[in-house]
């Protein structure tokens, strides 16, 4: 039966080709178009992209990730957009879920969709999830036999292809409407989005912390009292075991928190966990003490 309507998945990629063809493979069957936006790649990324059907194009890298994917999403011509980075991707009984859910929210007034969102490793198997108060965790399986829990957070990475929704954020960048609030559909529940990049090996490989940290700088000189900016940059400097700038971020954020944060925000949640972790290891158990309070 034909669709009704037409997916443009799109991605901005550099230096990819070890996680293209997954990624492009996923959602095959389903897109309407695949746009591939390449930033500068120097390995085989392109040309892997171009064999596999994908629309290439070229944007210079200008240290602004909202930029790049605002360029993406001026080329996609579909009704909706489907916008996961290189190493993510859906498994496929949650690919075969997306068609019929916007078939049934296109005549409604919602603008994107929410979908979960779960870091695993390589050699990581997604078995089944359970709900913990209002935390959603993942049962997982490693290739050793080994088992473990995943936390999974939430993501906007479906929308509607109209000019008003684009991105904003050098990094970190989130969905915005012009005017207005984007409204979203929370299908947490039945779409998880599977990403691999976190992994130790992905981060040295890509170099990944080194250029997150100069990015969140730039955006901090032009908002400094952003708490989640200021989180983000201590989680940076936490990955490089630089714990005494991880922990400056930290406390800088706090001054900034909002009042009410709420139990179930994520990462105000590892904010304190990282204090706590920081305080314990050097032993300023007082300072440990008012970051529990």
């Amino acid at each position: 039966m034909e669709q009704k309507i037409k997916l443009s998945q799109c991605m901005i990629v550099k230096n990819e080709e070890k996680n293209l063809r997954r990624a492009l493979s996923w959602g095959r069957d389903i897109m309407w178009e695949q746009i591939v936006v390449d930033t500068g790649s120097t390995d085989r990324t392109v040309a892997l992209a171009e064999q596999m059907g994908a629309k290439v194009y070229h944007f210079p890298w200008v240290d602004d990730f909202a930029a790049a994917k605002n360029y993406a999403l001026e080329q996609a011509q579909g009704d909706w957009i489907v916008f996961l980075d290189a190493d993510e991707y859906f498994l496929p009984e949650d690919a075969g879920k997306l068609v019929p859910l916007l078939e049934e929210l296109q005549d409604s007034g919602f603008h994107a969709v929410t979908a979960g969102w779960i870091q695993i490793d390589e050699d990581t198997d997604v078995l089944q999830s359970r709900k913990e108060g209002k935390l959603e965790w993942l049962r997982t399986a490693r290739a050793d036999g080994g088992g473990g829990f995943s936390l999974a957070g939430t993501q906007v990475r479906i929308f509607r292809n109209q000019p008003g929704l684009r991105y904003q954020g050098r990094i970190h960048e989130k969905l915005c409407m012009a005017g207005g609030q984007v409204r979203c559909m929370d299908a947490g529940r039945e779409l998880s989005i599977l990403h691999t990049g976190y992994s130790a090996a992905e981060m040295k490989e890509k170099k990944k912390t080194e250029r997150n940290i100069a990015l969140i700088r730039q955006e901090i000189a032009q908002h400094p009292h952003d708490y989640k900016l200021l989180i983000y940059l201590g989680d940076s400097y936490f990955q490089q075991k630089n714990y005494k700038e991880a922990a400056h971020c930290y406390e800088t954020a706090v001054l900034y928190l909002p009042e009410d944060l709420g139990e179930d925000n994520i990462q105000g949640a590892m904010l304190f966990k990282h204090l706590l972790l920081i305080y314990m290891e050097s032993e300023e158990y007082e300072a440990a003490a008012e970051a529990y309070e």
